[in-house]
């Protein structure tokens, strides 16, 4: 419950009234539907208020607007920005009522604006802020703005992927909402795009990426969200937040004016802005942007290499995490389970007090960038049973999860070299040992990826059945023999179903692979046996 009743606004803090040109309005995310909500196969627009509430209530199936690589932008800033709204007010729990919302969201900095100018979406008067896009200090700054965004897709993404159906420069009669996610994935988790034009200080270079990692007791954007501000909340009760939103100072591109990591705290809530972009409006309600250059980047944090205590954000010894482009596969995300080499963030800890004794899910999102380029968007959800779920709560307990996890990625090597060794017998007429012929080596490679493709999907669900077992030893023998195995043989009978060998020796050569794999695999130390009885 509420710890503390929000104060009311006061007739001189009252937002811009009708009597107003609705032009002052118009783009305001506190007053003005601007971002689009699927609920029960209906689709409403609603103000950021209206949102939170939404969310509060579980009551949003999707944001149809919203591109699949801006999802843990957005989510993160809807987080950050209602954390710091609810501390500020002492609140421990989302409200469920968009006035509530409005209120704590309008008193973050009514008091300096009290045209609320940090929450529209373009502002004129560059001298004052936007939302997500600081002032200048004077009229004459405005001539920095010489760069122009056409589309927000221009802004969003630098360079097309082969991964995406998106291509630069392709939303012509873009929304205002559309603006609103670009400018939010641009912000708080773009990379280096050359000269002067810095990223995100939560990445540890220009072409890392920030990425998402936490836990969930449901995919739903409402019960994602609801969680982590009740975690960050109870983090973070009691502190100054207030001057958390980046973009709410003035910003001139200076070297001087880079922000010392150490005026941030709370840093898991501070919420950057890394470039110099405005939003202006046609008359015709139209959104281009245009954007200026900086000496240094927002915040000084170089010799962080992003290690900001961003609570979505996989650390390692010193530096924060990069994902590659193996995205979050089973072999990549037991690695990170590994607390000898890696540090969790605060929110795919398992928090009792918030948590309970539930089921959970493991969400993990991230964007790769390459120099110059993106690489691709990863996304994977990884259902938690009740045990699993507490295994995230305590270093000891992660360890023996990453063991477990291991130890079946030993099992599967294992069985993948086995496979190998049998493709190459038939491959090579029968003759199993010799090195491997050029031409043949991309072949085996390949029936070790189907392996990998074959384990994937159901390798964390197999594995949560051997932790909870009665006979973990055994459950983990069926596995390996009854699923890894017979896999493994299916893949090498597709093999020797191609007829790549010799035609005469097909018969010896068949048989001789067959033969090696049965007896490698009874023979091998490295596999589990099915205990008798």
């Amino acid at each position: 419950m509420s710890t503390r009743v929000p104060k009311v606004l006061t007739p001189d803090q009252a937002p811009i009234g009708e009597s107003d040109a609705a032009e002052a309005k118009r783009f305001c995310l506190l007053y003005h539907e601007i971002i689009s909500i699927n609920y029960q196969g209906e689709t409403r627009l609603m103000s950021l208020p209206e949102a939170y509430a939404a969310l509060a209530e579980n009551q949003v199936d999707d944001f149809p607007g919203l591109r699949p690589h801006q999802k843990h932008f957005w989510h993160a800033t809807l987080c950050q920005i209602g954390a710091i709204a609810m501390v500020n007010e002492g609140i421990d729990d989302p409200p469920v009522e968009p006035e509530v919302w409005l209120q704590i969201i309008r008193n973050l900095t009514v008091g300096e604006f009290p045209d609320d100018e940090p929450w529209h979406l373009s502002v004129e008067d560059y001298t004052k802020p936007a939302f997500l896009q600081p002032a200048v200090s004077s009229a004459e700054k405005r001539a920095d703005y010489k760069g122009e965004i056409f589309t927000p897709d221009e802004m969003d993404l630098p360079v097309g992927s082969k991964h995406h159906d998106i291509r630069n420069n392709n939303m012509r009669n873009a929304t205002a909402e559309q603006w609103l996610f670009a400018l939010v994935a641009k912000q708080t988790g773009g990379g280096y795009d050359g000269n002067r034009l810095f990223g995100s200080s939560r990445m540890n270079s220009g072409s890392g990426n920030r990425h998402g990692f936490s836990l969930t007791p449901s995919t739903r954007w409402g019960a994602h969200v609801s969680r982590d501000l009740q975690v960050l909340v109870n983090q973070h009760r009691g502190k100054d937040v207030n001057h958390l939103l980046l973009w709410t100072r003035p910003w001139d591109g200076g070297r001087d004016e880079s922000l010392p990591l150490q005026q941030l705290a709370p840093l898991p809530l501070y919420v950057e802005v890394s470039r110099r972009i405005r939003l202006e409006a046609d008359s015709k309600g139209s959104l281009k942007g245009r954007y200026a250059t900086s000496r240094a980047p927002r915040i000084h944090a170089k010799e962080a290499n992003g290690m900001t205590h961003d609570p979505w954000t996989i650390t390692e010894t010193e530096k924060s995490v990069t994902v590659s482009n193996a995205g979050f596969d089973y072999r990549q995300t037991s690695r990170y389970l590994d607390p000898t080499r890696f540090t969790l963030p605060s929110l795919a800890r398992h928090v009792p007090t918030v948590d309970g004794d539930n089921q959970m899910h493991l969400v993990a999102r991230a964007i790769v960038r390459g120099q110059g380029k993106t690489e691709g968007y990863h996304e994977r959800t990884i259902p938690l049973g009740r045990g699993a779920a507490r295994m995230f709560g305590s270093i000891s307990e992660q360890a023996r999860l990453h063991r477990a996890a291991q130890e079946r990625l030993n099992i599967i090597a294992e069985v993948q070299s086995i496979l190998s060794h049998a493709v190459k017998t038939y491959l090579q007429d029968g003759v199993s040992d010799g090195k491997t012929k050029a031409e043949h080596q991309k072949l085996i490679a390949g029936a070790r990826r189907r392996v990998d493709q074959a384990m994937d999907p159901g390798f964390w669900t197999d594995l949560q059945e051997e932790l909870e077992s009665a006979d973990p030893q055994r459950t983990k023998a069926e596995w390996c023999h009854q699923i890894l195995v017979k896999q493994a043989r299916d893949i090498l009978n597709d093999v020797v179903r191609s007829g790549l060998c010799h035609g005469k020796e097909q018969y010896r050569a068949t048989a001789e692979a067959n033969d090696l794999f049965g007896r490698r695999v009874s023979n091998s130390s490295k596999l589990p046996e099915i205990p008798e009885g």
